[in-house]
């Protein structure tokens, strides 16, 4: 019976190892598969992280675009800003300028009308009673010729008419220049404004995308090793 008993046990043993090797070798399987998953995971974790250091990349690159356009914005602007204050300046000189012009010339006209009529003359030009030749002309000298006559008088106050006109012509054509200055510096600033709100879009869109493809990416991956 004792043999008996011994040769029962001894199979049940073999039998008993013979299930462990079995699970131990399942068990080393279902290990390597799962390993070998994780770690397929993991690569593509890593791919994930790749992919969002490449982007973050590019963002950065597109912080510097805007960055400068910001710069060149803000150098511009200062730029337009000097020109507007001289074109408000040379309106106000022009301004000042057309007052001046318009009281030169107004006192020409006004004075052509008060001496330009000839019978306000003719009594001056007769000779008057016991008058030599000589002080008849002197006495016409005067009154027309000499400093303080009606003709230097006219003389002086068309000189003034043309150079107050002179003077608004210039001042004009500097106005003119400022303007179209300032105009074309307006344009070129509103044209690098919207070039640094386009840099300003891409930059937020770049930041967002690197974001969200790795949270994509990450999610998906967890997902299939669960």
């Amino acid at each position: 019976d004792s043999t008996a008993d011994d040769a029962a046990i001894s199979d049940n043993v073999e039998v008993l190892f013979e299930i462990t090797e079995e699970m131990f070798g399942k068990i080393k399987d279902f290990h390597s598969q799962q390993q070998a998953l994780l770690e397929s995971e993991c690569k593509l974790l890593s791919g994930c992280t790749t992919t969002m250091r490449g982007n973050i990349r590019l963002a950065a690159l597109s912080n510097q675009v805007l960055k400068a356009k910001t710069t060149q914005h803000g150098s511009c602007r200062k730029e337009e800003a000097t020109l507007a204050a001289q074109q408000d300046q040379c309106l106000v000189l022009q301004g000042a300028q057309q007052k001046l012009k318009d009281a030169a010339c107004s006192a020409l006209a006004d004075y052509e009308a008060e001496v330009g009529q000839e019978a306000r003359h003719q009594a001056a030009m007769d000779k008057l009673p016991g008058e030599d030749t000589e002080t008849y002309l002197d006495r016409l000298g005067r009154r027309y010729c000499d400093k303080g006559g009606l003709l230097y008088e006219f003389n002086q106050k068309e000189e003034a008419c043309v150079n107050a006109t002179n003077s608004v012509d210039d001042v004009t054509m500097g106005c003119t220049a400022t303007g179209t200055a300032y105009g074309t510096k307006k344009v070129t600033c509103d044209s690098i404004q919207s070039e640094m709100a386009e840099a300003a879009c891409d930059h937020v869109s770049m930041e967002n995308e690197a974001c969200r493809t790795y949270g994509t990416c990450r999610s998906q991956t967890l997902e299939a090793y669960k």
